[in-house]
């Protein structure tokens, strides 16, 4: 999704940055930062927080997290980096506000979760759809695909 398919008259506006684009760096897992600022001149409150940031978005066993929040490390024979404990997200929703022209921002990398097997090769693409209620004093608006997330491969 890029900026030409998002329709002017959605309230939130997503922008993701890549910090560090390789997957197989030693260094540290891959990094992105998204960030979402109201457009309108009202608060607007969305649910689910951590949805509309980016945060656990998974694709095939792959997850975004915080960065540095939850441990997570390096696997030399893999070659991606990979959670140090399983990851479990609690069911509860959580809500944000954001003031007229407002950014809310997070760094996120992508990691391996914990699991039994262990994926064998990196994902070819990370897709995650997110669809979230937004809602102002009088209305409540629900926001469908408010952000798409594709990232695809480069070798």
């Amino acid at each position: 999704m890029t900026a030409s398919d998002i329709s002017p008259d959605r309230p939130l506006r997503h922008e993701v940055s890549i910090l560090q684009p390789n997957i197989r760096s030693e260094a540290e897992p891959l990094t992105i930062e998204i960030s979402v600022t109201n457009s309108t001149e009202e608060l607007f409150v969305y649910n689910e927080r951590r949805e509309v940031l980016g945060y656990c978005l998974e694709s095939d066993d792959f997850i975004l997290l915080l960065k540095d929040e939850r441990p997570y490390e390096y696997n030399a024979n893999r070659g991606f980096w990979q959670a140090s404990v399983p990851i479990s997200i609690d069911a509860e929703i959580q809500t944000a506000g954001l003031s007229p022209d407002e950014t809310h921002k997070q760094s996120l990398v992508l990691v391996a979760r914990q699991i039994e097997d262990l994926p064998s090769k990196v994902p070819e693409k990370l897709e995650s759809d997110v669809t979230v209620t937004v809602s102002a004093p009088q209305k409540v608006q629900r926001t469908d695909v408010l952000m798409g997330l594709y990232a695809t491969k480069q070798d």
